[in-house]
């Protein structure tokens, strides 16, 4: 039992390594973040501000994402991402300490201001990487184990923060708490491994002393990747291609979703405190609120991969939109706990379905584009609701919730409607699970992959995959499409090669089979001799299996067999 249990440890470590800091830096920045969360409302009105002010102060942090995240999204794509990333959170660490220092009304509102701008420095190109690092059938699931990272963090960090106030450490715990933990993944992120953090890069001049880094000793095949690498990148689409149907059909479910977000933020503490909650039951709502999102995100992911992401955001939108009606009938501060639990369930569903949902409609090389525009949108929804929020308290502690209930329920219904069949990025099932669907005509198809297999041949294997992409989306054919990914598998196989890891090299040899046999199974072999294939990759599986370091070396060339073919349907 522990050998399995170890053994799919290991394989969970191998699959997600690439994005894993990711997940770590984002968990030690919410448990900051929670630190001050329950915290920072109770704080602002204790320094003498009515709730309407409090709105408008809290307001300051989106206000300030809607202006400088799509910028900064758009910069994550034309430069490195990881300057921009750790540049963000030193100055987010900074601003989360200086309002112990000053705390009248315009100061706590600039340093808001000033607090969101550094978040949107980060938070897209962190999101654009984690896109980039995965592919399509998994963002479900990574957006899960990133959701569920975040809310890992909020578990800890509303309790860290409330019980560290309440205990002696006063108002000035969670602000300290916040700016430390942000500074040490801003330390973290520096040295940490990431997967490419770049939209566009240039390697330095090769040497010989530089093949290692490659993974040969071949000074031309490194300089091939080099080559290709510099050549090859992935073209940035026009940003017109952002207007598609589950671009803006997942704008308009994120905006519902902070509607709900910006009441939260702005009076979720004040409204318990009303109810008669003590500080250390608001801390413990916060938590009742992440437990369920970290323990289902991840299975909820999985889910949202393989029968698609809509059903998921739209359920999980009217569970959000019918909780904030029931919150306004609450008389006492216990009973909304329960409540809690269910929406949060709804929430780990939500999140992963509208990522995916994104993800599928993004244009090629805009990743953190398309992340700062869904930010942007979530932030507009925030702006409103906070400043509504502090204005409907006022009158009547009730109102926001009952009024923004309705409103919420009604959004999140036009955006299922809107991103139902997107026009240019919508879903075929292939093997068991839907998938993108962006048609391409069959002569395109067919030139691609001529031109694929030639590049293959020659040894540039980033650009057959890369040429392979499209074609892999371009057709509803499945047994097409699978013949494409079995391609895409095989030189993905060379790219880690020769990357030198050995463990990528068999994980995509294998994933090579499965396709190229269903794709043979289903009499599509593109002109190419899929039985003899299936063997020579099973004869190099096996050799690496038995140790062979060869066998994990890149091929200096490969022709990969032929006969007259059944690819015309």
């Amino acid at each position: 039992m522990r050998s399995r249990l170890a053994a799919r440890a290991r394989a969970w470590l191998v699959r997600w390594r690439p994005v894993l800091p990711l997940l770590i830096a984002e968990f030690i920045i919410v448990v900051g973040f929670g630190a001050l969360l329950p915290v920072l409302p109770l704080y602002v009105v204790d320094q003498g501000v009515d709730p309407a002010t409090l709105g408008i102060i809290l307001a300051a942090w989106p206000a300030a994402r809607l202006v400088f995240e799509p910028f900064f999204g758009w910069l994550a794509d034309r430069t490195s991402r990881r300057p921009l990333m750790v540049a963000g959170l030193v100055i987010l660490a900074v601003a989360s300490l200086l309002p112990l220092a000053f705390h009248g009304p315009l100061e706590l509102l600039l340093l808001r201001f000033l607090s969101g701008a550094a978040a949107s420095m980060y938070d897209p190109a962190a999101r654009g990487i984690l896109v980039d690092a995965t592919e399509e059938g998994e963002r479900g699931e990574a957006f899960g184990l990133y959701t569920s990272a975040q809310m890992g963090g909020l578990i800890f960090g509303p309790v860290v923060g409330a019980f560290g106030a309440a205990l002696g450490g006063g108002f000035a715990f969670p602000f300290l708490a916040a700016g430390v933990a942000t500074a040490i993944a801003a330390v973290y992120l520096a040295v940490a491994a990431l997967p490419s953090t770049a939209g566009r890069r240039e390697h330095p001049p090769l040497t010989e002393t530089s093949f290692a880094e490659y993974g040969t000793d071949s000074a031309d095949l490194a300089q091939r990747y080099v080559e290709s690498q510099r050549r090859d990148r992935r073209p940035q689409a026009p940003l017109r291609e952002l207007w598609n149907r589950a671009v803006v059909g997942a704008l308009t479910m994120n905006f519902a979703l902070y509607l709900a977000v910006g009441v939260y933020e702005v009076v979720w503490s004040l409204y318990m405190r009303h109810l008669g909650a003590p500080l250390a039951w608001i801390g413990i709502t916060y938590v009742l609120f992440a437990l369920p999102v970290v323990l289902f995100s991840p299975f909820a992911g999985r889910l949202v991969d393989r029968l698609g992401g809509l059903r998921f955001a739209f359920g999980g939108g009217l569970v959000v939109g019918t909780a904030l009606l029931v919150y306004a009938l609450a008389s006492e501060p216990y009973l909304p706990g329960a409540v809690i639990l269910v929406e949060a369930t709804a929430n780990a569903f939500l999140g992963p379905a509208m990522f995916a949902i994104l993800a599928q409609g993004t244009p090629a090389g805009r990743s953190s584009t398309t992340q700062g525009i869904f930010g942007a949108a979530g932030t507009i929804a925030f702006i409103a609701a906070s400043l509504v929020t502090g204005v409907l308290f006022a009158i009547d502690a009730r109102y926001p919730f009952a009024f923004f209930g309705g409103i919420v329920l009604a959004f999140f219904i036009i955006g299922s409607l809107i991103a139902r069949s997107p026009a240019r990025g919508h879903t075929v099932r292939q093997g068991g699970r839907l998938k993108a669907y962006r048609p391409l005509p069959v002569a395109r198809r067919r030139a691609a992959l001529g031109t694929a297999i030639e590049a293959y041949e020659r040894g540039d294997s980033f650009l057959a995959h890369e040429l392979l992409e499209p074609a892999w989306m371009g057709t509803a054919d499945e047994a097409e499409r699978d013949l494409y990914q079995g391609l895409i598998k095989l030189a993905a196989a060379e790219v880690h090669a020769v990357r030198g890891n050995a463990t990528g090299v068999a994980k995509n040899l294998r994933g090579a089979l499965a396709h190229l046999a269903r794709a043979d199974s289903g009499g599509f072999d593109g002109g190419l001799d899929l039985p003899a294939l299936h063997r020579s990759i099973e004869d190099r599986l096996a050799a690496l299996q038995a140790g062979d370091g060869a066998a994990g070396r890149p091929l200096q060339a490969s022709t990969l067999p032929r006969h007259g073919g059944r690819h015309d349907r």
